[in-house]
C-alpha cells in the first residue's frame, strides 16, 4: 500500500487476506458462489465479545465454549452477479445452535483498505444503511458529521437474518430490500408500525446435543427486524444501481445482552469479499 495504515487497519488487512479461498468467487451462468471465513473486525469493536447464550438465553456448555471456532463453520452464499436487486441463498452448517445471525453488506472505504477499497460502494451502502466508525474507539457513527466523514467510516446495511436449528444448521433465502436497525425478540419489545413482521423459530436445547450439557424446556422464539429510522420502509429499500465490491458479513445478534458476561456485543462472525452489480429494473417495473 502506498500510505501507512495504523495497527487496527493492518489487522483488518491481514484478516481479510487470511480468508484465502473464502474470498474467491466461483461462478455459474448469472450466479456467484462464495464460502465465508472467520471475519475481519467489521462493524464491531477491535476485541469482539462473542455471545455464549442461545437465542432464548440458554447457556452453552463450558466444553462448547472452549472448543467452538468459526474456522470450523461451513457457510456458502449464492447470489445473482447482476440483477435489479441483491438476492440469493445461504446454506450453513456447524454454527452455534439455536442462534440468530444478522446478514449485512459492509463497505470497504479506501481509508482502511487502500487500493482494495471502493469508495462508491461504501457510500451507496451507508446511504441506505448506517455508518460505523472503525478503530480503537469503534462504534456506530450516530454523532459524527456523516457527509464529512463518510470516507473514514464503514457503510453497512443490515438487510436480513436467520436462526440456526439445534445442530447449528440453516437454509435461508435473502433479498436486500430492507434497511434494518437491529433484531428484537417480541418478548423484549413489541414491533412498531413499520417494523418487519415477526418470524417464529422452534428452539430445542437438549443435553448431549451440540452446545449443551443440560436440557431446557422446548420453546419458541418470535423475532423481528426493527426498521432503520430515516430509510425506506421495510420491503421498499433498493440498492442504487452500480457495481459493488464489499463484504457479505454475518454478525452475531446479541439482543442487547452486552452487560451479561456471556451476552455478546454484536461480534463479527464470518465474511467474504463479494462483487455484484445492481442494474435498473426492466421498463415498467419498480
Amino acid at each position: 500500500m502506498r500510505k501507512r495504515v495504523d495497527e487496527v487497519c493492518w489487522k483488518l488487512l491481514l484478516a481479510v487476506l487470511s480468508l484465502g479461498g473464502c474470498g474467491g468467487v466461483s461462478t455459474q451462468e448469472g450466479e456467484a458462489r462464495v464460502r465465508l471465513g472467520p471475519a475481519p473486525v467489521l462493524t464491531c469493536k477491535p476485541d469482539p465479545k462473542y455471545r455464549w447464550l442461545d437465542a432464548l438465553n440458554h447457556p452453552y456448555s463450558d466444553a462448547f465454549r472452549k472448543s467452538f471456532s468459526y474456522e470450523q463453520a461451513d457457510v456458502e452464499v449464492r447470489f445473482a452477479r447482476k440483477a435489479p436487486m441483491f438476492r440469493g441463498t445461504l446454506t450453513a452448517r456447524k454454527l452455534k445452535p439455536n442462534f440468530a445471525y444478522q446478514m449485512k453488506l459492509v463497505g470497504m472505504p479506501p481509508s482502511l483498505w487502500g487500493e482494495k477499497g471502493d469508495s462508491d460502494s461504501n457510500r451507496r451502502i451507508g446511504e441506505v444503511g448506517r455508518w460505523w466508525k472503525p478503530g480503537k474507539d469503534a462504534g456506530n457513527a450516530y454523532f459524527l458529521d456523516a457527509e464529512k466523514d463518510k470516507d473514514q467510516m464503514e457503510g453497512y446495511l443490515l438487510f436480513g437474518y436467520f436462526v440456526t436449528d439445534a445442530d447449528g444448521a440453516a437454509e435461508a433465502s435473502f433479498c436486500a430490500d430492507s434497511s434494518c436497525h437491529v433484531l428484537w425478540k417480541t418478548s423484549q419489545w413489541p414491533p412498531a408500525t413499520g417494523d418487519a413482521k415477526p418470524t417464529r423459530h422452534p428452539i430445542v436445547a437438549v443435553a448431549g446435543r451440540r452446545g449443551y450439557d443440560q436440557s431446557f424446556p422446548e420453546g419458541e422464539l418470535e423475532l423481528y427486524a426493527e426498521a432503520q429510522y430515516g430509510r425506506p420502509p421495510i420491503g421498499a429499500m433498493r440498492l442504487p444501481p452500480g457495481a459493488y465490491r464489499c463484504f457479505f458479513l454475518l454478525t452475531e445478534e446479541s439482543f442487547h445482552s452486552y452487560t451479561d458476561e456471556a451476552g455478546g456485543d454484536w461480534a463479527a462472525a464470518l465474511a467474504a469479499e463479494i462483487r455484484f452489480a445492481i442494474v435498473p429494473p426492466p421498463s415498467g417495473e419498480k
